[in-house]
């Protein structure tokens, strides 16, 4: 697993998994008994005396103490995030488990009873599993996963095929070429590069220029099906027309996706100055004299985008209220 985590990007599981292991395999010189109680079993954690009450331990911390951290009187709901706050409340969560537990179960007698069986064996979970299995069944009849018409790496539900940059499927010698380079060194010193990680279908190739098109590929499914339905009648039909609208619900050129804006980049302003500024060193600062230079980014945060307002419309409340401000300064 772990060449895959380094593969794939995931960097900080990468050097967790990686000094995790390390330390495994030191537990029988440093810790014999805690080696022993391992090997015979003991290296889940259980709340029950149920059969199958045994979950492991990143799971009670999931279950306790980070349900607790989110929940009315945690960390996150007003207490603050201080030194002193976090191991005081800390420290105390088991003596509050215990008077929460004792309120519950004794005082208010509202223990609940379960049976030995486990929550996943029975008649609703049987039914569950064969309509998956079932409908996992007629998923693959329709897209054959071994069609070796072509040799291209191509995506069995959109039917995309992926270029020749893609190396997904060299992600284990990948992975161990990453784990090659740490072997050695600090783990703070070491630094990963996206570069030397594997590149998927889904990663984002620019083309030469150095843009990045996103186009919505339901509304372009959709525009080529109304295409060939049109054709399939004999009619006439304008192409320049019917793909003369845009393919994305938002602006590609300000948005990454339909929530997500693009960053800034900000010395693209000097550059593009020296470029129309650049005659001669005499006359330079006059040229550039009365040029105001107003960084309204922001302006886009803070305006309202009501669902359904076209661009153009956006675009003029832009243009009004930075208009509005320059005249205030």
């Amino acid at each position: 697993m772990l060449p895959y985590l380094a593969a794939s990007g995931h960097n900080l599981y990468t050097k967790d998994v990686w000094l995790y292991l390390q330390r495994m395999q030191e537990l029988k010189q440093e810790d014999p008994e805690g080696y022993k109680m391992f090997a015979e079993g003991y290296a889940t954690i259980r709340r029950t005396d149920k059969q199958y009450g045994g979950i492991p331990s990143d799971q009670i911390i999931e279950q306790l103490l980070m349900r607790a951290l989110k929940t009315r009187g945690g960390l996150t709901r007003g207490r603050g995030l201080t030194e002193v706050q976090q191991a005081v409340w800390l420290l105390s969560r088991n003596v509050c488990a215990e008077v929460t537990n004792a309120v519950h179960d004794d005082l208010l007698g509202l223990k609940g009873g379960s049976s030995e069986q486990h929550v996943r064996i029975g008649k609703t979970s049987d039914r569950r599993n064969e309509e998956d299995y079932e409908n996992t069944l007629t998923f693959f009849r329709l897209r054959n996963p071994f069609d070796t018409s072509h040799n291209e790496l191509e995506n069995i539900v959109t039917g995309k095929q992926a270029s020749s940059a893609v190396n997904i499927y060299d992600a284990k010698d990948i992975g161990k070429g990453i784990l090659k380079k740490m072997e050695g060194l600090p783990v703070k010193e070491f630094t990963f590069k996206r570069k030397e990680q594997a590149i998927t279908m889904g990663s984002k190739i620019q083309r030469k220029d150095g843009t990045v098109i996103q186009i919505n590929p339901q509304n372009l499914f959709d525009r080529l099906i109304a295409l060939a339905l049109v054709s399939s009648h004999e009619k006439e039909t304008d192409l320049d027309e019917m793909l003369s609208y845009e393919l994305t619900p938002f602006p590609p050129s300000l948005f990454e996706g339909e929530e997500l804006m693009r960053e800034a980049h900000k010395p693209q302003i000097t550059e593009l100055l020296k470029k129309h500024y650049s005659p001669k060193p005499t006359d330079k600062m006059q040229k550039l004299e009365g040029t105001v230079v107003l960084d309204g980014g922001s302006l886009l945060y803070t305006i309202n985008w009501t669902k359904g307002t076209k661009f153009q419309e956006v675009a003029g409340l832009y243009v009004y209220t930075l208009s509005s401000s320059l005249r205030t300064t």
